[in-house]
């Protein structure tokens, strides 16, 4: 939310989510493509022209789904074409916290109990012998394998550091994703910061982790690449294999806030060539 309020507002976009059944139809030919029409769509277009610039609107069946999960302003009702009642809108003002969603807030599961052992085993495993552990969490789609975590998070408290980063299907970053989530957390880079500012604050950083001139100097460079800022050094790309080594640096130097619980969601969208380093 902070890119939209951040942006000029000559350049800032409206955005509409609208919830319901549409009717999809694939297209063929030369441009190869799907029409979507309903009146779900022509509501959602009367919404983005009534969303204020670099804002999210949502409407009535998406308020009632992610209130809760994101903070809400209702805007005015809006008499618009097609539309016998006044289209009422509202403005996504901020994050709100996954505790916020009743289903995830829910008492834990049956069934997860030797599981959710095991995690409290391994971790204190780490933190008996200042050592490193591997868990994978593997099963079909909404089986609650975050929602194991969450229970061990809960179960953990504030013994330990907890950084999360999501692996992305597709798109511009995609390969270093949860890399920028948890070294943004660790540096403080915040997702509105601008190339400056990013820069500043992963050269800090990088300063805490490396002592030595020429070590924290390619610390920084390897960092910066991951947020796009330092794409390539004399001239070339800079192998995966050293943004997987600078990552490693980072996770694994020492903190005064106890052993550190890195969570990887969605690892089967996460991009082979820098799995396998």
């Amino acid at each position: 939310m902070e890119d939209l309020r951040r942006v000029d507002p000559e350049l800032a976009v409206r955005v509409a989510v609208n919830t319901g059944e549409v009717i999809v139809a694939f297209g063929s030919g030369p441009q190869v493509g799907e029409s979507v029409a309903g009146d779900v769509v022509n509501t959602a277009s009367r919404m983005q022209s009534l969303a204020p610039k670099g804002s999210v609107v949502v409407g009535d069946v998406t308020a009632a789904r992610v209130r809760g999960v994101f903070g809400l302003e209702q805007l005015p009702p809006v008499a618009v074409k097609g539309k016998i009642d006044p289209l009422r809108v509202w403005r996504v003002v901020g994050e709100g916290t996954i505790a916020g969603v009743p289903d995830l807030a829910a008492p834990m599961f049956v069934g997860r109990r030797r599981e959710l052992r095991l995690l409290e085993e391994a971790f204190e495993e780490v933190r008996r012998t200042a050592s490193s552990r591997t868990v994978t969490l593997l099963g079909e789609p909404g089986i609650g394998k975050s929602r194991l975590v969450q229970a061990l998070r809960e179960r953990l408290g504030a013994s330990a550091r907890w950084l999360t980063g999501w692996c992305l299907p597709y798109g511009e970053g995609a390969t270093f994703a949860p890399v920028a989530d948890t070294v943004r957390a660790l540096a403080g880079v915040a997702a509105a910061d601008g190339p400056h500012a990013a820069g500043d604050a992963l050269e800090r950083f990088a300063g805490g982790v490396e002592d030595n001139d020429p070590e924290r100097r390619w610390l920084a460079i390897r960092l910066a690449t991951v947020f796009g800022l330092g794409p390539a050094v004399g001239g070339a790309t800079v192998p995966a294999e050293e943004i997987a080594d600078a990552w490693a640096r980072v996770i694994g130097h020492p903190s005064d806030e106890g052993p550190i619980v890195l969570v990887i969601e969605d690892l089967h969208w996460a991009e082979v060539t820098f799995v396998e380093t």
